[in-house]
């Protein structure tokens, strides 16, 4: 459920008896997404960049055919480490 939806379920109710309940229920939702969304994007991130820097300089002396190769062998890598990652 978003925000908007929240909103119009309680604007059909009286919005002054139940500020407390939408409040609550706002608060929730937020720092559910906050939690589950903002770090593990980072860290996977992170990661991923690194492992892409690394598989570069392993591109320049040789190791992989292209480019492409290597960010995809990248990705791969970063995808077995961090199963749950969503890129």
């Amino acid at each position: 459920m978003t925000g908007i939806c929240i909103l119009n379920m309680l604007s059909k109710i009286h919005l002054e008896q139940n500020k407390k309940l939408f409040y609550y229920l706002y608060n929730k939702m937020a720092s559910r997404r906050s939690k589950s969304g903002i770090k593990k994007k980072s860290k996977c991130r992170k990661a991923l960049t690194k492992k892409i820097a690394i598989n570069m300089d392993e591109f320049k002396h040789g190791r992989f055919v292209s480019r492409a190769q290597a960010i995809a062998v990248s990705y791969s890598q970063v995808k077995k480490h961090y199963p749950k990652c969503k890129f």
